[in-house]
């Protein structure tokens, strides 16, 4: 006998390989399209992440939009803490108003999770 594959079993393993692998990409399809209609994505969302920064391996900082408020949250390994919220207010192109005049800080306001 000669070592190595014959060109059966050669075939016999692509075969196999080309199988497991097209039924893996049926399944993440599928799971896709069980994860939109079960509401996981979509516009109907209350709360949206508008943007989160990674400080460290262990921090970060997230901006979140609610019923027309935006909250800035610490994220630590342990605790969830409000920075600062402002609500949502439509301004005028033309406004010299910034954002940070409708910031509320929070100074040492820890909440734990």
């Amino acid at each position: 006998m000669t070592p190595g594959f014959s060109g059966m079993e050669l075939l016999r393993l692509t075969a196999s390989t080309l199988l497991v692998l097209a039924l893996l990409a049926g399944l993440l399809y599928l799971l896709k399209r069980m994860q939109s209609k079960m509401g996981v994505t979509g516009q109907n969302k209350k709360m949206r992440l508008i943007e989160s920064l990674s400080l460290n391996t262990r921090q970060k900082i997230a901006c979140v939009q609610m019923d027309g408020h935006t909250i800035l949250i610490g994220v630590g390994p342990a605790q969830l803490s409000c920075l600062a919220h402002w609500k949502n207010e439509p301004t005028p192109a033309d406004s010299d108003v910034s954002w940070e005049s409708n910031v509320q800080a929070r100074p040492g306001d820890h909440h734990g999770a």
